[in-house]
């Protein structure tokens, strides 16, 4: 089976307690086919010298989905013609009355 997620990637739980959020793939697992995700599932373990750290707990890739974000260029630039002809429209109109004067 090809693994489609890679570090990086931005991906929702879709099983689990954490059902729902949206995260980033920090490390990636492939033998065991399983991703630690920024924020989601961290707790807390104390050390052997009595410091604690954070641990990521791991989720199973089948429980994730990658979430495909739209670019913003195209956004931007369906806007910028809108703007173009309202700004155009006046031109031509001062046009019209300069003509008719």
């Amino acid at each position: 089976m090809k693994i489609e997620i890679n570090v990086g990637d931005k991906v929702k739980v879709l099983k689990g307690k954490a059902q729902g959020t949206e995260a980033v793939v920090v490390e990636l697992d492939k033998k065991n086919k399983r991703a630690k995700l920024e924020g989601v599932k961290t707790f807390k373990v104390k050390t052997k010298k009595g410091d604690s750290k954070d641990v990521h707990g791991t989720y199973a890739l089948a429980n994730l989905a990658i979430v495909k974000e739209e670019p913003k260029q195209e956004a931007a630039a369906e806007e910028a013609p809108a703007e173009a002809t309202e700004e155009a429209a006046p031109a031509e109109e001062k046009t019209e009355e300069a003509a008719a004067e």
